[in-house]
């Protein structure tokens, strides 16, 4: 009963304090574009955390189930998959097929990226108003199939010039930074009235607090460089890698 009541607490005041989170993301780019409606077209790309709610979000054991519930819409659609990162290999290309649930060199951010316009353009995709992007937490993890993840200097990385950006063959970007501008920008020139709100990974047991810290203080530089909000999971939700080590018994 106990872990039951620890479950349940755990997950509304998850999906409390990032509805909030959102909503004040959502909010602050309405100044700068046209105004959102109160019940936008959501979509979200991402990995395992998200995909497990569904496609339509209606699993209730991935957050954006709850996310969903609470939060208004008109429309809400995840495009995300198992094992999905936001790096490449040297071995990526384009692939909209492909759905692997684990680790692969094709599924990346990109991938869903490119599956949500071709949704958008065939019709079956509303124009998204707020796009929601959860990723990193397998880039973190599996740094040894990703060894550029971290490497590259965030500010040579957007040193170059904007219009070149889209240039870059897909099996070039290697690095965090080069994978996130790549899809974000591809996204801002697609969606141009879109708000982009992009999360950062959780805690976790399956790598170091150290590493979150490195990885996540590159993504919190990423976001600023790209002018995108960043919400911290690590710091304002509720699940903490050390109660992840601990064992609640009926």
């Amino acid at each position: 009963m106990q872990l039951l009541i620890y479950r349940s607490t755990l997950r509304w005041w998850f999906c409390i304090t990032f509805c909030c989170c959102v909503a004040m993301a959502y909010a602050s780019g309405r100044s700068s574009r046209k105004p959102f409606p109160t019940a936008p077209d959501i979509v979200l790309l991402g990995d395992s955390n998200t995909w497990i709610g569904g496609d339509d979000c209606s699993q209730e054991q991935g957050w954006n189930y709850w996310f969903a519930q609470h939060f208004p819409h008109r429309s809400i659609r995840s495009y995300a998959r198992s094992g999905a990162t936001w790096t490449h290999t040297l071995k990526t290309s384009r692939d909209e097929q492909q759905n692997t649930n684990k680790l692969a060199d094709n599924n990346v951010v990109s991938n869903q990226v490119f599956r949500l316009i071709s949704a958008y353009r065939n019709g079956t995709q509303p124009t998204p108003h707020l796009i929601i992007i959860a990723a990193g937490t397998n880039d973190f993890w599996f740094l040894q199939a990703r060894p550029s993840a971290l490497l590259q200097d965030v500010s040579r990385v957007f040193a170059l010039p904007q219009q070149e950006v889209l240039k870059t063959p897909l099996n070039r970007l290697l690095s965090l930074a080069q994978a996130m501008r790549y899809d974000c920008t591809l996204l801002q020139q697609t969606f141009p009235q879109a708000r982009i709100i992009l999360l950062s990974p959780l805690q976790s047991t399956a790598f170091s607090a150290e590493r979150l810290a490195e990885g996540t203080a590159r993504m919190v530089q990423i976001a600023q460089q790209l002018r995108l909000p960043l919400i911290r999971q690590d710091k304002i939700c509720s699940l903490r890698a050390d109660d992840e080590r601990k064992k609640f018994r009926l």
